[in-house]
C-alpha cells in the first residue's frame, strides 16, 4: 500500500483563504496582505508534499490577489517572484509524483 505524504499545514491555510475570498468578495480587502504572502511562503518550503491538483486554485488564488487593489508596490515583485518559483517547482512536482514518492 503506498502511504500518501499528508499535505502540510500551509497549504490549508492557502486554500482556505483562496476559498474565503471567493465567498466574501470585497469584504476580503482588509486581509492583512504581509500576512497572506508570509502563509506562501511556508507553503512554498514545502511544495514538494503538495498534490497537483491545488495548482489552479493556487493560481486563481495569486490572479485575485495580483488585482486587489490592497497589493502594494514590493508585494506585486513577491507575487510575480512566486509565480516563477511555482512554475518552476511544479515541474520537479510531477517527477516526484512520477517517482511514488507523493
Amino acid at each position: 500500500m503506498n502511504k500518501k505524504t499528508p499535505l502540510p499545514l500551509h497549504t490549508f491555510n492557502l486554500i482556505f483563504l483562496y476559498q474565503k475570498q471567493q465567498k466574501d468578495g470585497e469584504k476580503c480587502a482588509n486581509v492583512d496582505i504581509m500576512t497572506i504572502f508570509q502563509v506562501k511562503f511556508n507553503f512554498l518550503k514545502e511544495l514538494k508534499t503538495v498534490f497537483l491538483v491545488f495548482k489552479s486554485k493556487i493560481l486563481l488564488y495569486l490572479n485575485w490577489l495580483s488585482q486587489t487593489k490592497q497589493i502594494f508596490f514590493k508585494s506585486k515583485i513577491i507575487l510575480s517572484l512566486f509565480v516563477i518559483k511555482f512554475h518552476i517547482d511544479s515541474l520537479c512536482l510531477q517527477k516526484l509524483l512520477q517517482s511514488n514518492y507523493i
